[in-house]
């Protein structure tokens, strides 16, 4: 055989080999495609472009520059698009629709925001987009039909892709419950699986090549149904893009399910993500000095500039007259009371019904003048898109806040507590001793603090902003609409009633400041109570104008015999002690007399009575009983040293009558320790209180 034949034959062979060795991988990297998905999540009406947000304008250009270099990009919005600023409020979410629809956006899944209108708005809105809605959690309760889109499969340039929604059933109580009258929201995990199963399932067998979630269920671990729980218990979803919880986020699913991405809120950023037929999925951001680089749509931007032009007119709109200027500096509205916070508290009671509402003064911006108000007055004092929530609390839980909001007092703290439906006072504090409130009064009732109550605060408290923690994860059950809008209401209403000169508000004396007689006994301290109760009775005055009782100085034999003798009602008027250390016109002279007689006192064998000698505890002991006639009472006796004690018995009274216990936790009565003024007022204040009650 010819070997030169032989030898072209078998590389003729080889070469066949190669081929169909190679032919499959090829026909396979043909077959791979890649989905480019450029996604967005509570934007919250962020339309303008400033220094920390994108805006639309500038998001147009980069989706028209990814979908100009890639044949597979899905433009997507995971929800609460239609609410948060003054552009997006001003229209109840209309000029946001046009703007998305100038995109132009592919899909849209509704946030809990877009019902804070109305239901009437809300699917104005959703009529008015040229972009699918998907939410196929959500019914009409009288038909079971879908209130908005069934998933579909859509074609993006040759790519099969199944999208489909999921809303978060929080909507029910995160916007104004009203809102949703009529609109089921599958609002458990078990519901919401196998929703998104059947979807899935209907999807592929529609020919999707690749299946997305859009979501807005968020990841907060307080949420009932969360995209965690999708992804955990959901196979066959690539990519879940997820808002609500405002924290951008990319991770894997539980058990090597789908993958969720999030964006920043306010288009802070572009979310970033890529899905291929093969199953890879990345996720990143377009920052927005990268977003910058793009530049300006003139068309769109032009169209924003003229909303916010038209806003500008209705902006001016008058909406009432005030007689009196509301107060919004900054610093009365971060130490007390004031008209302008009583006006916007009480509007928020108006609208929410709850029992009581606490709002930050902090989120006050401005004074009204007196005279005309302008919507943009309104926006102005109220600028940071904050809408009003409704959450259960404790009476506790409302005590912690009113504490953690005054503890600055005096000083200014933008989480000073404005109120509504209830009352307090801010006692005080004095060095270590903590300002605290008291007297707290709900629809003028004592507040009672094992009892719930509803309470209406702004959304940025209500999670603990300002560091209310006390509110943080509290159940929610009503979200409404921005602040802004509620005031605005309000003062329309208020205009219906007034005069030529306009409505007034005033302060009322919902904050008050605590009275306490002495600033260095102010109610935190353990003996305030003693101690104000010897104030009342004109026993004490305190050391000069310092307003200073110094409870913790020694009392002299001088001092304790005047308190005594006064607590106890003694007659001391034209007596005079017969000691040879206490003069005549001694001051204290009377009170010692009068102990004398009530046959308290003695003196020394020296015929001394040692007046500017602190007193001990167990002496003092034998002269309160003697004076107050006091007899052994009911209460056990535990003080384990006081057996050896001269005063024995008297001491002994005392504390079955529950004049005095032991130190701290321990038995011990230290009868040779001088005793102090805060100790003295204490067994004083008792021991009146026996005095008063019949039989004692």
């Amino acid at each position: 055989m010819n070997k030169k034949w032989i030898k072209r034959a078998t590389g003729l062979l080889l070469a066949l080999v190669m081929v169909f060795t190679i032919m499959p991988l090829t026909v396979n990297a043909q077959a791979e495609k890649e989905l480019i998905i450029l996604h967005t999540n509570d934007v919250h009406g962020s339309a303008e472009a400033d220094d920390k947000h994108i805006g639309y304008a500038n998001y147009k250009n980069v989706i028209e520059d990814y979908k100009a270099k890639n044949d597979h990009v899905l433009v997507v919005d995971a929800g609460d698009a239609s609410m948060g600023t003054t552009f997006a409020s001003l229209t109840e979410g209309a000029d946001v629709i046009t703007v998305l629809n100038m995109l132009p956006l592919d899909a849209f899944t509704p946030g809990n925001h877009e019902f804070d209108y109305s239901q009437e708005s809300a699917m104005k809105n959703y009529a008015d987009s040229d972009f699918p809605w998907y939410a196929s959690n959500v019914t009409y309760e009288s038909t079971g039909e879908l209130v908005f889109d069934a998933g579909e499969v859509l074609d993006i340039g040759g790519l099969m892709v199944g999208i489909f929604g999921l809303a978060t059933p929080e909507t029910k109580f995160k916007a104004d419950p009203r809102n949703t009258e009529g609109l089921n929201f599958a609002d458990t995990v078990a519901a919401n699986v196998a929703i998104a199963e059947d979807e899935v399932e209907r999807l592929k067998n529609d020919g999707a090549e690749i299946i997305v979630l859009l979501s807005h269920l968020g990841t907060d671990l307080e949420s009932d149904v969360k995209a965690t729980d999708i992804a955990a218990a959901v196979e066959g979803i690539d990519i879940i893009i997820d808002g609500h919880s405002h924290s951008p986020h990319s991770e894997s699913g539980p058990s090597g399910h789908s993958f969720i991405a999030s964006g920043a809120d306010g288009l802070l950023n572009i979310g970033l993500a890529t899905v291929s037929t093969s199953g890879k999925v990345t996720s990143n951001v377009i920052t927005k000095a990268e977003a910058v680089e793009y530049g300006k749509d003139e068309q769109l931007d032009a169209l924003i500039e003229g909303i916010l032009e038209e806003q500008e007119e209705v902006l001016g709109i008058v909406i009432g007259k005030t007689a009196l200027e509301l107060d919004g500096a900054r610093e009365t509205n971060r130490t007390g009371e004031t008209n302008l916070g009583n006006l916007i508290t009480d509007a928020m009671l108006d609208a929410s019904g709850a029992d009581v509402v606490l709002t930050n003064g902090g989120g006050f911006r401005a004074t009204i003048e007196a005279g005309e108000i302008t919507v943009k007055d309104i926006f102005t004092v109220l600028p940071f898109g904050n809408a009003m929530t409704v959450i259960k609390v404790t009476g506790q839980d409302i005590i912690d806040a009113l504490n953690h909001g005054t503890k600055a007092y005096p000083e200014p703290a933008g989480g000073f507590p404005h109120v509504s439906g209830m009352t307090y006072e801010i006692a005080v504090g004095y060095g270590s001793i903590p300002n605290m409130v008291t007297n707290v009064k709900i629809a003028g009732e004592p507040l009672v603090k094992t009892k719930e109550y509803t309470l209406a605060s702004n959304d940025f408290m209500a999670v603990g902003g300002d560091d209310y923690t006390m509110f943080k994860g509290k159940e929610q059950t009503a979200l409404y609409g921005l602040m802004a809008d509620i005031v605005r209401d309000y003062i329309i209403e208020l205009e219906k009633e007034a005069g030529e000169e306009g409505f007034t508000y005033e302060i009322e004396g919902r904050i008050t400041i605590y009275e306490t007689a002495f600033k260095d006994a102010p109610l935190g301290h353990w003996a305030h109570e003693y101690v104000e109760t010897l104030y009342e009775e004109d026993i004490v005055k305190g050391y000069g104008t310092s307003g200073e009782f110094r409870p913790d100085n020694k009392v002299i034999r001088g001092h304790a015999a005047k308190m005594i003798a006064i607590a106890a009602g003694l007659d001391y008027d034209g007596l005079k002690a017969d000691f040879s250390d206490v003069a005549e016109d001694y001051e204290m002279s009377p009170f010692i007399a009068a102990l004398v007689e009530k046959g308290a006192v003695k003196g020394y064998d020296d015929d001394t009575y040692r007046p500017e000698e602190n007193i001990k505890r167990s002496h003092l002991a034998k002269v309160v009983v003697k004076v107050f006639g006091l007899e052994m009472g009911e209460e056990d006796v535990e003080l384990t040293d006081i057996a050896d004690n001269s005063e024995k018995e008297y001491i002994e009274i005392l504390a079955s009558n529950g004049l005095v216990k032991g130190y701290g936790d321990t038995k011990e009565f230290r009868p040779d320790r001088t005793i102090s003024r805060a100790e003295l007022a204490k067994i004083l204040a008792l021991a009146m209180d026996l005095q008063a009650v019949p039989g004692t």
